[in-house]
């Protein structure tokens, strides 16, 4: 869908970016420097601006997707903070709006059929990391992973601890056995 690539567009993010400002959005990517042993280390490439480094960033974390059987696009966007979140989908969606508006206006239509239908919202709670399921899942696999290695290393188990177990699996008489102490 054509409306779906003019929304992920570079220059759509940039607006965006350059509205909420780039270290609003990530403040780790102030494009401070790190420090003498950093800069060494670094070489003497020259580092992306800030602006670059959260339009990359930004453009990683957004997800566009057109709703199966029909006109509806879903934007969302991952962030550390769902306030955050909600304010860059909230401002890509105004910005697209407002492109729209100026590429297809007409004087019968203002914004030729595209309206904004939901308000974004702020999650009541994080979508990721979802601890308690983690748990379960690492108890779970953590239960039969064990159980799992030790029937197999029992299985592979092929020492000798009897005397039955010598002659029968060297078909030859035992003379003599060495028992162990209990003390």
């Amino acid at each position: 869908n054509s409306e779906i690539e003019i929304i992920k567009n570079r220059s759509l993010a940039q607006e965006v970016v350059e509205a909420i400002g780039p270290a609003t959005i990530y403040p780790e990517l102030d494009g401070k420097e790190k420090g003498i042993i950093a800069s060494f280390f670094s070489g003497s490439k020259e580092q992306p601006s800030p602006l670059e480094k959260t339009l990359l960033k930004l453009q990683k974390n957004l997800d566009v997707q057109g709703i199966k059987k029909s006109n509806i696009i879903q934007i969302s966007f991952n962030h550390t903070s769902p306030k955050m979140a909600a304010a860059v989908v909230d401002m890509l969606a105004r910005r697209y709006l407002d492109k729209h508006a100026k590429v297809y206006k007409t004087d019968s239509q203002r914004n030729a059929g595209v309206y904004l239908i939901e308000p974004t919202l702020i999650p009541l709670k994080p979508l990721r990391p979802r601890v308690f399921l983690n748990l379960i899942l690492g108890f779970v696999l953590g239960a039969f992973g064990g159980v799992g290695l030790a029937l197999f290393l029992n299985y592979m188990d092929d020492s000798l601890e009897t005397v039955e177990d010598v002659e029968a699996a060297l078909d030859v008489p035992v003379l003599a056995s060495v028992s162990l102490d209990k003390k």
